[in-house]
Order: C-alpha cells, then structure tokens, then sequence
C-alpha cells in the first residue's frame, strides 16, 4: 500500500515485479529506489513487503517484511530489522504505526495471543470442528527495540490498519 511522506511531496510503495521501495514525487519522478538485501522470488506472494509507512519527521520509512518490521532511511541507507532486546522468540507483526514523535510503534502482533473460538451450542452439539481466528495483542517499542509492552489484556482479531492519534 503507498503511503505519502509527511508534506505530501513524496510517494512511497514497492513494485511488484522487482519487490523494491520505491520513493516518488507527486509527479511520478523516481527518486530512489531501494532494493532490500532480502530479495524474494517474484512468485512468493507470502514474503512481499507490506504497510509501508513513512516516520512523521520524513527521514525514515518502516514496512512489514515477512512478518518482521523493517526501518531505513530515505536514501536507502540503514536497512534493519527491529529486534526486540531480551526475547529469544519470533515476534511477528501484522500491522503497525508510528508515535506522532517518531520513537515508538504500535503494532499488532500474533505473540502469545492464540486462536479465538466460537463455542457457541451449535458447534458444542454438531459435529463441525469450532470456527477459530487467529487472535491478536497490541504491542508498544521504542524503535530499538527496547522497553516492549503489550497493551491488551485479551487476544482480539482486527484485520485492519492501525494509526497512533
């Protein structure tokens, strides 16, 4: 999905044949493009970059690789992966936004939430399997990586953008 920069003189979206980030003016103009190290196979539809997101200052873009957030700088340089100080296991995210301050996220993640059933006495009594969803929390990091936190109590499912506000 694009997204444009802070002052809307920018454009930011990936490319489906190459799977770059590509940075744009508002008149088309290729300003950048930066070919993560991380190339996938044009088939694996899995593995494409998503939630492409831009820093409210306009230095950095983030995006969701593979269920892991990336960060880097306009200019391509500083590609990382955020990595969560003192967790061994993998952390997966499905969605995220920036703090208006550009030094946290929020982020959806699949972490520790399991699947929610519906028990309802229909599916109690037949003999259908339960209907389950993956479930969801709602995490907060600095953008190092530190000092994360869940913020939800109960696992929840929401296919949907997040917005810090």
């Amino acid at each position: 999905m694009p997204d444009w920069s802070p002052d809307g003189s920018k454009i930011a979206f990936t490319t489906k044949k190459e799977d770059n980030l590509v940075i744009s003016d508002i008149n088309g103009q290729v300003l950048s493009s930066i070919e993560p190290a991380f190339k996938v196979r044009p088939s694996d539809l899995r593995t494409r970059m998503s939630e492409i997101r831009w820093e409210p200052s306009g230095n950095r873009l983030a995006f969701i690789y593979n269920g892991k957030l990336y960060m880097v700088n306009v200019d391509g340089s500083n590609l990382r992966a955020l990595e969560f100080q003192g967790f061994d296991e993998d952390i997966r995210i499905n969605s995220f936004a920036w703090a208006p301050s550009g030094n946290r996220f929020v982020f959806r993640s699949t972490y520790k939430a399991g699947e929610i059933c519906s028990y309802h006495i229909d599916y109690l009594l037949g003999p259908r399997p339960l209907p389950c969803i993956q479930g969801y929390h709602l995490f907060t990091s600095n953008i190092d990586g530190s000092k994360l936190k869940r913020i939800t109590s109960d696992p929840e499912y929401r296919k949907s953008e997040l917005h810090w506000i």
